[in-house]
């Protein structure tokens, strides 16, 4: 269809209302506040592909406003506005003998001809029965099956080459043995699968280090907050797929361990038991973190762990622990030994995405807006570190989600973060 990188990903939340669709307030730099187009609608402005991912999640009434806009190209806005068919608006134009910024003044928009919409949900269920008649008339449904085994393990055979057989054999009939569990008594109710996307992390991390199979697999199962009887199920399987591979240790990753965790620190590389990393050559030296920290072997091991996760290609890493455990400070230590730039935001109940996304701040008596800690580790190349991640509102953990997922971010002021090769 030749839509390539003209395509708005709309990440929808459980609170999300209808005007947050359709039209939003924003800030100039001059501190006045006006209407603007929802990047829903910026797409039907543009001619764009706008993809709604997570319909299920917001109300079956909430998605019934679109429905105007989906089966008449149509729609009348909180605001006043009115976005019209492409030929109603041109002949209203027309008719009136009015240009087009004349037609944008009097509130009369054009939904252009090569908008799209893809929604994107899960199945409605007896809970959670989303898909309305009023709404099932809005879409042309396609239902995705759960990937087979053979399958999973061809795509993971394709995205590592280099990874050991065996290993991602086990890792593809570890999600079959999890679809066969969903079955038990015990597992009633809850949601315990592999995805694609966890088992690509699974045999990403273990390609490099065959040992940590399993507990790779105990982390992307969170394995420590599950219930203990649940617990017992998943700890069956493993057992049962990894006895038969000698490759794979089935050793726990909770406790302390033993190891080697000796930490080396030279000019160039930094040294943690077997594993090395190279340190980097940062271009503003005050963003490197400098803390005071006491090397113990606890600590020395997640040092490693996480080194292990950035040789092994992930970039993004979420810490959990309880307050005071020493999450902030293991982080900073890490990126001083690598030498690694840091941009630093701490969420909280009342961060907004305006908040996430623009600094606001005095600079001679004049309200000025600049780019966020998160925008500019973006654009820089940087580490981002956000605290406190698990207090912030639902719509600002659905806009990281969609940066961390998709590697895409619509700003505030109509900018658009996208990954390397991206527009």
């Amino acid at each position: 269809m030749g839509y390539g990188d003209r395509r708005k990903i709309i990440h929808l939340y459980k609170d999300m209302s209808a005007r947050d669709l359709l039209v939003r307030r924003s800030t100039n730099s001059k501190g006045d506040t006006s209407w603007e187009l929802a990047p829903l609608l910026q797409a039907a402005q543009q001619g764009e592909m706008a993809i709604l991912d997570g319909v299920h999640r917001i109300p079956p009434e909430t998605l019934a406003v679109l429905e105007p806009l989906m089966q008449d190209r149509m729609i009348s806005l909180p605001n006043g506005w009115q976005l019209l068919r492409s030929d109603r608006w041109e002949a209203i134009m027309e008719e009136q003998g009015l240009g087009e910024d004349e037609m944008h003044a009097l509130g009369l928009l054009r939904v252009h001809p090569s908008f799209r919409v893809v929604a994107i949900a899960a199945p409605p269920s007896a809970e959670h029965d989303w898909l309305t008649t009023e709404n099932a008339s809005m879409f042309s449904f396609h239902r995705l099956e759960p990937l087979e085994e053979e399958v999973n393990e061809a795509v993971l055979r394709e995205m590592f080459p280099d990874a050991a057989p065996e290993l991602v054999h086990a890792a593809a009939a570890m999600a079959r043995e999890f679809e066969k569990l969903k079955g038990e008594p015990v597992l009633e109710g809850s949601s315990i699968s592999l995805s694609l996307r966890q088992l690509i992390r699974i045999v990403r991390r273990s390609s490099s280090y065959p040992q940590d199979f399993v507990p790779a697999l105990e982390r992307s199962m969170m394995m420590p907050f599950l219930p203990h009887s649940i617990q017992e199920s998943v700890l069956r399987v493993i057992s049962k797929v990894t006895s038969s591979v000698p490759l794979l240790s089935p050793q726990s990753s909770g406790g302390g361990g033993g190891g080697d965790f000796e930490l080396q620190v030279g000019e160039e590389r930094v040294k943690i038991g077997e594993v090395e990393m190279e340190r980097g050559e940062p271009r503003t030296r005050s963003l490197v973190p400098d803390v005071v920290f006491h090397d113990i072997p606890q600590h020395r091991r997640i040092l490693q762990d996480l080194m292990k996760d950035l040789i092994s290609g992930e970039k993004h890493i979420l810490l959990i622990g309880n307050q005071g455990v020493g999450k902030n400070k293991i982080v900073d230590r890490l990126l001083g030994l690598l030498r690694l730039e840091r941009e630093y935001i701490q969420l909280h109940r009342d961060t907004t995405v305006q908040s996430l996304t623009v600094s606001i701040s005095l600079e001679g008596g004049i309200i000025t807006h600049g780019d966020a800690p998160l925008v500019r580790a973006c654009r820089e190349g940087r580490v981002i570190m956000i605290d406190e991640a698990d207090k912030a509102p639902l719509e600002v953990v659905c806009i990281l989600k969609g940066l961390l997922e998709d590697g895409s971010m619509i700003l505030s002021d109509g900018r658009r973060l996208e990954r390397n090769g991206g527009r």
